[in-house]
């Protein structure tokens, strides 16, 4: 089964914070085996809860982040997902200087993964908008040059291409994929038929740019 990015970027948040969680029970651990609970023990469990603490809060803060580009799409968010990781690695930091090297290694490289996936995602998203932006801006320009020409059934045609477009662009809808396929097949065989002289080629073609733009919509969702 193929692994998404999205799919990734959980597993990654799933495995950090699992570890994150197994440092500060093995704090408690160690400490309880301490039969003097001298003052430099009990100051040592502080600072690796405090910590392991950052980290996680960290891990928790960068996924709300990403959850929020994800609904929103503001870059604002890839930049808070930036800090939240910048202070994973500062605790990280931190937990080594404790003796725990290897499992805050294994940490650090989960949120250097997890922030490289993020900004993948990011990017996609991104160019996701600005071509359904830039597809809208085609439909609408479409339409228009249809209803100067006065066919009502191309208009209508025009449509429905529209709605199923949107139909995509807002819920995701693959249903819609196939249900625009057809619109359009359907809209290009009425301008092979409507009475309309040379703009006949020219509409064809800005139909079939609006597919192309809406096919890389597709490929990035």
């Amino acid at each position: 089964m193929k692994v998404t990015i999205f799919g990734k970027l959980l597993m990654g948040f799933g495995a950090v914070l699992l570890l994150a969680s197994f440092l500060g029970l093995l704090g408690l651990y160690s400490l309880s085996e301490v039969r003097e609970r001298s003052r430099k023990a009990v100051h040592k469990y502080a600072q690796l809860q405090m910590y392991v603490k950052q980290i996680r809060d960290g891990l928790l803060e960068a996924r709300g982040s990403e959850k929020d580009f994800l609904i929103k799409g503001e870059r604002k968010y890839v930049r808070q997902v930036k800090e939240r990781i910048g202070k994973i690695k500062e605790g990280c930091q931190k937990l080594s200087a404790l003796g725990f090297e290897r499992r805050t290694w294994e940490i650090a490289a989960f949120a250097h993964e997890y922030y490289k996936g993020f900004l993948q995602v990011a990017d996609m998203m991104e160019e996701k908008l600005k071509l359904a932006r830039r597809l809208r801006k085609k439909g609408a320009s479409l339409e228009d040059r249809l209803g100067e020409v006065g066919d009502r059934k191309l208009l209508l045609d025009m449509l429905s291409v529209r709605r199923y477009g949107e139909d995509f662009l807002l819920y995701n809808d693959v249903d819609a994929i196939a249900r625009l396929r057809e619109a359009i097949a359907t809209l290009k065989a009425d301008i092979e038929r409507a009475p309309i002289g040379p703009l006949k080629a020219e509409m064809i073609g800005d139909v079939d740019d609006y597919w192309r733009v809406l096919s890389r919509v597709i490929a990035l969702s």
